[in-house]
C-alpha cells in the first residue's frame, strides 16, 4: 500500500477509536456533560479531543519515521508497549491498587474516566498493527526482548506509584471508612479500619486519641457515639458487625467512655438529651400553650444538667449545652412574641 495512503488510514482509524470506545462505555465529556464520543472526536481546545492530538502526534511520529536503523529498530514496539501499559495504568484507581498490594483490601479493579490515558492506550495498541506496514520490526535478540519486558512493567508501575502518592491510607494507623445514624435520636456509628493490631499494648491509647475528633461533646448533633474498629478495610467498608474487633463508646453528657470487645452496644439503656427533650415535649399536659411548649420541654429535659468539662481551647457545641444555656433567652422571646397573653404567662411563670 502507498505509504501516504497508509498514513491517512492510520490517522482516520486512530482518531475515531478512543472516541468510539469512550462513547460505548458511557463516559461523559471532560467537563462532565454530554457524550464523550462527541467530546473526543472534536480537536478543539475546549474538548477532550485536544488531549488526543498530543498522543496521536507522538505515536504517529514513531510510525512515520520507520524503519529505524537496525541498532534501535527493535525498540519501536517496546516503546509502543510502554505507552500502552502506561495508558492502561492511568485508567485504574491507583490508590485502590496500592491498598490491595498492602493487603488492606481485596483486589477489585475500579476503572477511571481518563481521556488522556484512553487515547494513549488506544493509539499505542493500534499502532502495533501498523508498525510492520511502515517498515518497523519486532525485537530480535535477548537484549531487545529484555528491554521490552522491563519497560512494559516499569511504565505502568511508575504511573501507578505516581498517581497513588496522594493516597494516605497505607500510612495511617486509623482510617474512617464511613458513618451512619444509630438506632435512636442523637446516636451515631462510625466505622474505622485499624492498622494497629487490636489488643496490642498501644492500641487503646492510640485509638482513643484518634477518636477525640469524633467526641460528641464537640458536636452539634451527635450525643452517643459508637466507634467500631476493624482489622480489615473490606469489613469496615461493608460495616459487618460480626467482623468488629473492638468498640469504643463516647457520650455527650459526661458519662465515662467505655470499651467493648467485638461489636458492643453503646446505646442500650442510655437516653440521649434529644430523646429526653422529645419525650418532655410530647409529655406536656394537653392544653399547654403551643408557644410555650419548647421552653417547657427544655426546662424538663435540663433538670440536673451540668456544664460539660472540655479541654482548654475546645468549643462546646453540643445540643444540651446550647439548649439549657439558652432557656432564659428563649423565655424572654416567647413572652415578647405573646404580649398580654395570660395563658402563656402563667405557663412560663409556673416553670420558672
Amino acid at each position: 500500500m502507498n505509504r501516504r495512503l497508509l498514513l491517512v488510514l492510520w490517522l482516520a482509524m486512530a482518531w475515531v477509536a478512543p472516541a468510539a470506545i469512550a462513547g460505548a462505555l458511557g463516559w461523559k465529556g471532560v467537563w462532565g456533560g454530554g457524550s464523550a464520543f462527541v467530546d473526543l472526536i472534536l480537536p478543539l481546545p475546549i474538548t477532550g479531543g485536544v488531549l488526543h492530538v498530543l498522543t496521536l502526534a507522538a505515536v504517529t511520529a514513531v510510525l512515520a519515521t520507520q524503519p529505524w536503523s537496525w541498532r534501535i529498530g527493535g525498540y519501536a514496539r517496546t516503546l509502543l508497549l510502554a505507552g500502552a501499559t502506561a495508558g492502561l495504568a492511568t485508567l485504574l484507581d491507583a490508590g485502590e491498587l496500592l491498598l490491595a498490594i498492602t493487603g488492606d483490601t481485596s483486589l477489585i479493579l475500579h476503572w477511571q474516566e481518563n481521556p488522556l490515558g484512553l487515547c494513549l492506550l488506544s493509539d499505542c495498541v493500534l499502532a502495533q498493527f501498523f508498525l510492520g506496514a511502515f517498515g518497523g520490526r519486532s525485537p530480535s535478540n535477548t537484549g531487545e526482548w529484555a528491554a521490552a519486558l522491563v519497560l512494559g512493567v516499569a511504565a505502568p508501575l511508575g504511573v501507578a506509584v505516581t498517581l497513588a502518592k496522594p493516597e494516605p491510607r497505607p500510612t495511617m494507623a486509623f482510617f474512617q471508612t464511613g458513618s451512619r445514624t444509630g438506632p435512636g435520636r442523637g446516636d451515631r456509628e462510625h466505622f474505622v479500619h485499624a492498622r494497629l493490631r487490636v489488643g496490642s499494648s498501644s492500641f487503646r491509647s492510640a485509638a482513643a486519641a484518634f477518636a477525640d475528633k469524633l467526641d460528641p461533646r464537640y458536636d452539634a448533633t451527635d450525643e452517643d457515639v459508637a466507634i467500631y474498629f476493624y482489622d480489615s478495610a473490606d469489613a469496615a467498608n461493608s460495616m459487618r458487625p460480626e467482623s468488629v474487633r473492638a468498640t469504643y463508646c463516647l457520650y455527650e453528657d459526661g458519662k465515662p467512655a467505655t470499651w467493648h470487645a467485638g461489636a458492643g452496644d453503646c446505646f442500650k439503656g442510655h437516653d440521649t438529651f434529644s430523646e429526653r427533650l422529645h419525650a418532655a415535649y410530647y409529655g406536656l399536659p394537653q392544653g399547654t400553650p403551643s408557644q410555650a411548649r419548647h421552653y417547657l420541654a427544655g426546662v424538663r429535659a435540663c433538670e440536673g444538667h451540668r456544664p460539660i468539662a472540655l479541654p482548654q481551647g475546645r468549643k462546646d457545641e453540643n445540643l444540651s449545652t446550647r439548649t439549657c444555656s439558652g432557656l432564659a433567652k428563649l423565655r424572654e422571646e416567647v413572652l415578647a412574641q405573646n404580649p398580654g397573653n395570660p395563658v402563656v404567662a402563667r405557663a412560663l411563670g409556673a416553670a420558672r
